[in-house]
């Protein structure tokens, strides 16, 4: 292959050019440094804004389990409310049944006062559900 001449001149020039465009680079360089900090000031803000939406979308979360378990307690509560009311109308239409002893025939009296005494608490209050029932137990034999 030929070797080609370069005068030296002309590598001067070059080398000149090749300078001054090193130059005009280092007045480029706070523009690039200050554009990629500003990329990743952004990058971790975002970030952060991440964490904490899914934070919240947790608390949202916990937050609806918790009113369906109050509402499930609730609606617990009513329904014994109701299956006492049922009794006591019940035990009220059969005052013929035949008890088996007179001790039972005690304690049914006794129910049928109670739970006519918190109807009538209830009724007073307003309230739809009581916060804590009170267990009933009645046992019914036909003779």
């Amino acid at each position: 292959m030929p070797e080609e001449e370069i005068e030296t001149q002309e590598l001067k020039e070059k080398l000149d050019e090749s300078e001054e465009h090193a130059h005009g680079e280092k007045a480029a360089v706070p523009r690039i440094l200050w554009l990629s900090m500003s990329t990743a000031i952004l990058a971790v803000l975002a970030a952060i804004a991440s964490l904490e939406s899914g934070a919240y979308a947790n608390d949202a979360i916990v937050q609806k389990n918790d009113a369906i378990l109050h509402q499930s307690k609730a609606d617990d509560a009513w329904s014994y409310y109701q299956a006492k009311g049922i009794k006591a109308v019940v035990y009220e239409t059969q005052p013929d049944a035949k008890w088996h002893d007179a001790a039972e025939k005690e304690k049914k009296a006794q129910e049928e006062l109670r739970i006519q005494a918190e109807s009538r608490t209830w009724s007073r209050r307003g309230t739809r559900s009581p916060s804590r029932a009170s267990t009933c137990t009645i046992s019914s034999r036909r003779a």
